[in-house]
């Protein structure tokens, strides 16, 4: 047996386990993703949205493009997200971004110092501290999403979110809009993603709290990567 059918075999048998454990889905091999903002102020919700809805957004994804175009990087796939988490001194206060995921596509091998290169220019280019991205792989979570069967407004899913789950889950995630109102109040939640290592406990307590709905998970690793260049895992 050679090495890469036994990493293959070693894999299906990890999610096997995994999904047993847990009650909750692994999903499909899935491509490098990177999350990206031009918001360079502290601002609520209802802000984020606004600019997630209107030509903030449409700048961001203007310039990504461009320099996606000029690295040569495949065409992948991009989506409009809201970035959420909760500060360090007010962890009942939500505060978000609007921010743009860039799906990689998967037919593209990239060394991770190239995609390190990628995410330290948007960051400048930016002006963010810090770009988030996700590479598959591995044999440790590190990406988990929770998929609403029935999608809520996001005030009702930030609510919810605080009822249901400790604290830790509303430091830093994501949220995916399934439907695009341009009004903030009306707008619904259909995914909430969180990025870092975790481990089946965690996994579990969404699931717990969320009965209902589908919790799937990516082994992979985040990162951090910055304006200087550091990397940092988390």
């Amino acid at each position: 047996m050679n090495n890469i059918f036994s990493l293959f075999v070693f894999a299906v048998m990890l999610s096997f386990f995994v999904n047993c454990s847990l009650g909750a889905t692994s999903a499909p091999i899935s491509s490098v993703e990177m999350f990206v903002s031009n918001n360079t102020s502290e601002i609520s919700l209802a802000t984020a949205y606004t600019r997630l809805m209107g030509a903030s957004q449409q700048n961001l994804q203007a310039g990504m493009i461009h320099t996606l175009q000029v690295a040569h990087i495949e065409q992948g796939t991009m989506t409009n997200i809201l970035g959420a988490y909760t500060m360090s001194r007010d962890h009942d206060t939500f505060t978000a971004d609007n921010t743009e995921a860039f799906i990689f596509s998967p037919f593209e091998s990239l060394s991770d110092s190239t995609l390190f290169a990628l995410a330290k220019s948007l960051a400048l280019q930016f002006n963010q501290e810090s770009v988030a991205m996700f590479i598959p792989g591995g044999t440790q979570i590190g990406e988990v999403k929770l998929t609403f069967s029935h999608p809520a407004t996001i005030v009702h899913t930030m609510n919810m979110l605080k009822i249901n789950l400790p604290a830790s889950y509303s430091q830093a995630f994501s949220l995916s809009i399934a439907n695009s109102s341009a009004n903030f109040n009306n707008a619904q939640v259909s995914v909430i993603e969180w990025l870092g290592h975790t481990d089946a406990a965690s996994i579990q307590k969404i699931k717990q709290a969320y009965p209902n709905d589908r919790v799937t998970f990516m082994l992979g690793r985040a990162f951090l990567i910055y304006q200087n260049g550091k990397v940092e895992v988390f």
